[in-house]
C-alpha cells in the first residue's frame, strides 16, 4: 500500500454522535461509508473544522518522522515525507509527545488536517482528549483522534479499495445549567450527566465540578434501575436518556442558585428530573431526583441513585491525571461514599439524605478497564451493599435507594442527595453534617420557584419509604389522615400525626407539581394536629396534599368541586 491512501471527501455536519464503552467520550463521529466510528476532534487549541462545511477531497498520507529509520510515525519530529503530506491529511500515531507538537509539525509540513490514531499504549477502543494551547495561526490544520480499532479497520479496508465518502459529524451539545456557591460549582446536563470534567468531553460546554481549582469528577450521572436494567450510564452511549426540554435555572426556596434538567428513558418507561440547588458560601450542593412512571402499568422494585466516576488524583485543569491512586471509604452514620487524595487536600462525598429504608452503596475497588456501562454491575451497586476497599484504585461511587413501587400514569418517587467537598477528612465530615442539619430542618425539601415548578412533576411517593395506597400500611410513627369532606367545595380539615416534635410542612400541589397552598410550616409538637384547607379560591380538579418532615413524606389526594 502506498503512503498516499486514495482520494477522500471530508464533510462536517451537526448530528448526534456515538460513544465508547470506556475512556474519554467522543465529540465527533467519523463516517467512512462502510461504518461510523467514534472520534475526538480538537476543541481546545488550533484550527477547528467548520461545522457543516465540505472538507476535501484530499488524500491521506502516513506521516514519517525525520531522523529515524522510516518506521516512526508519531509526529514528534518534523516529517521526513513533508512533500507527500503537503496538501493532504496527515495520519499520525499517538506516540509520547504533546498533541500540540503533532499539530505544529503537521501544519509546518503543509497538511490540511491531521488524524491521530491510538497506538498500543491504550485499549483498542480508547479515545483521549487532545488538549493543549496553540494559536490557530500556528496550528493551522484541524485535528481528529480515532481509536486503534478504527484505524486498523479503515486501513484494512483501504487495501481493498472499499473507502467511500468520508464525513465527520459533531453531536448536538446538550443543554446545560449550573449552580455555584463560591466554593463548589456543579453543572448538569439534559442527558442525565452532571459535573463532567474536560477530559470526559470538552463538548459539554460548561465549567466542570470544581473545588479549589481541581476538577475531580470525571463524570456523574443519574441512575434508575428496574428489573436488572439501568438507565443513565455515561458509558453506554452519549446517553440513553432523551431530553425533555432544556435545562432551566432560577432559585429554589431559600437557595439562591438552582438548575433543573428533565429527561426520559423510553426503555424503562420513566421520566426523570434532576434539580440541583445551593446557597452562597456552602461547600455542598443538593440534588433532588424525581422519577415518574410514564406507562399505564405499575412499576415495581424501582431504584434510583447517582453515579460519580472520580479522578481525584489530578493536578487540576491541564495537569497530569493519575486517577488510579484515589482512596475511598464509606461513612455509615452520614450515609456518605467518600473519596480523597490527602496529598492534595481533596476530599469529596456523595451522600443520601433520606435515611429511612435507604440502600446506600459504594461501587469501589475496580480497575479502570471495568465497564461501568454494564447493567448487571450498576444494578448490583444500586441494590446491594458493596463495601469499599482501602487500597489505591480507580474510584466510582454509587449511592442509591429503593425499592419502591410507582403506580401507573405519572406517579413519582423522590430521592434527596448532596455532593460535598472539604480540604480534610474532618472538614468533609463537618460539611456533610452541615448539609444533613440543613436538610433536617426541611430546607432541602423546599419547592422550587414558579419558573422551575412549571416543569416539575407531581411527587406522590418518596422512594426513601415504602410506597402504598393502603393507609394501614403507612408507618405508624407518622400519619396523614383522610381529608374531610372529600370532595370539598369550600373548606376541609386535614389531620396529621407526628411521633416527636419536628419540622413539618403540609402543602397542596396541583397535578403539574405547582404548590398552590401552604397549610402549615415549621416546628410542630408531637401528637395529632389538624389544619384547614380553604378550597374556595381553587379551580375544580384533583390536588395532592403533602405532609413533609425530615424523615418521611406522605400524600393524600383531594378533589375540589364547584
Amino acid at each position: 500500500m502506498t503512503r498516499l491512501l486514495r482520494h477522500l471527501l471530508l464533510v462536517l455536519v451537526a448530528v448526534p454522535g456515538l460513544a465508547t464503552a470506556q475512556g474519554t467520550a467522543p465529540n465527533a463521529v467519523l463516517d467512512v461509508g462502510f461504518g461510523e466510528y467514534p472520534a475526538q476532534a480538537t476543541k481546545q487549541f488550533g484550527a477547528q473544522f467548520e461545522d457543516g462545511a465540505p472538507f476535501g477531497p484530499y488524500e491521506f498520507a502516513q506521516a514519517i518522522d525525520a531522523g529515524g529509520d522510516g518506521t516512526t510515525f508519531d509526529g514528534c519530529e518534523p516529517f521526513e515525507n513533508a512533500d507527500e503530506v503537503a496538501g493532504n491529511i496527515a495520519l499520525i500515531s499517538r506516540g509520547a509527545c504533546a498533541f500540540v507538537t503533532k499539530a505544529e509539525n503537521a501544519a509546518n509540513a503543509g497538511a490540511v488536517a491531521f488524524i491521530v490514531y491510538m497506538d498500543e499504549r491504550e485499549g483498542p477502543d480508547d479515545l483521549v482528549t487532545m488538549g493543549g494551547t496553540c494559536d490557530p495561526s500556528v496550528c493551522s490544520a484541524p485535528g481528529l483522534y480515532i481509536t486503534r480499532r478504527t484505524f486498523e479497520d479503515i486501513i484494512d479496508r483501504m487495501k481493498f479499495g472499499l473507502v467511500g465518502t468520508i464525513k465527520v459529524t459533531f453531536p448536538v451539545l446538550p443543554s446545560t445549567g449550573s449552580v455555584e456557591t463560591g466554593i463548589v460549582n456543579l453543572p448538569i446536563y439534559d442527558n442525565g450527566f452532571f459535573g463532567a470534567n474536560e477530559t470526559f468531553g470538552p463538548s459539554l460546554d460548561e465549567a466542570p465540578f470544581t473545588f479549589n481549582g481541581f476538577t475531580p469528577l470525571y463524570v456523574g450521572s443519574v441512575l434508575v434501575g428496574i428489573d436488572g436494567n439501568v438507565a443513565g450510564s455515561p458509558y453506554e452511549g452519549v446517553s440513553e436518556y432523551v431530553a425533555d426540554g432544556p435545562v432551566i435555572t432560577g432559585t429554589s426556596g431559600g437557595f439562591n442558585e438552582a438548575a433543573l434538567a428533565t429527561f426520559e428513558s423510553e426503555g424503562l418507561g420513566v421520566a426523570v428530573e434532576n434539580l440541583v440547588y445551593a446557597r452562597e458560601g456552602d461547600p455542598f450542593i443538593y440534588m433532588r431526583i424525581n422519577v415518574a412512571n410514564t406507562t399505564d402499568e405499575a412499576l415495581d422494585d424501582v431504584y434510583l441513585g447517582l453515579l460519580a466516576d472520580w479522578d481525584v488524583d489530578d493536578d487540576g485543569p491541564g495537569g497530569p491525571d493519575d486517577s488510579t491512586n484515589d482512596f475511598g471509604g464509606w461513612d455509615n452514620d452520614l450515609l456518605m461514599a467518600y473519596v480523597f487524595d490527602e496529598d492534595r487536600a481533596q476530599y469529596y462525598g456523595l451522600m443520601h439524605l433520606a435515611a429511612p429504608f435507604s440502600r446506600p452503596n459504594l461501587l469501589a475497588g475496580y480497575a479502570t478497564e471495568v465497564d461501568l456501562g454494564d447493567d448487571a454491575l450498576l444494578f448490583a451497586a444500586l441494590t446491594s451493599p458493596n463495601p469499599p476497599s482501602s487500597e489505591e484504585t480507580q474510584r466510582a461511587s454509587v449511592v442509591g435507594l429503593g425499592p419502591c413501587t410507582l403506580p401507573a400514569n405519572g406517579s413519582a418517587a423522590t430521592g434527596f442527595f448532596a455532593l460535598v467537598a472539604g480540604e480534610s477528612e474532618a472538614a468533609l465530615r463537618a460539611n456533610a453534617e452541615a448539609a444533613t442539619r440543613t436538610c433536617a430542618t426541611g430546607a432541602c425539601r423546599l419547592p422550587e420557584s414558579e419558573a422551575l415548578a412549571s416543569l416539575s412533576r407531581n411527587v406522590s411517593a418518596d422512594c426513601s419509604s415504602p410506597v402504598t395506597t393502603d393507609e394501614d400500611a403507612v408507618p405508624p410513627t407518622h400519619r396523614l389522615a383522610s381529608i374531610y369532606p372529600n370532595p370539598v367545595a369550600t373548606t376541609a380539615q386535614v389531620g396529621f400525626t407526628l411521633p416527636t416534635a419536628e419540622e413539618a410542612a403540609v402543602e397542596v400541589f396541583d397535578l403539574l407539581g405547582r404548590r398552590v397552598a401552604t397549610l402549615t410550616e415549621g416546628l410542630r409538637a408531637a401528637g395529632e394536629h389538624s389544619v384547614t384547607l380553604d378550597a374556595a379560591g381553587l379551580p375544580s380538579g384533583v390536588y395532592v396534599v403533602r405532609l413533609a418532615t425530615p424523615s418521611v413524606t406522605l400524600t393524600e389526594r383531594v378533589t375540589v368541586v364547584r
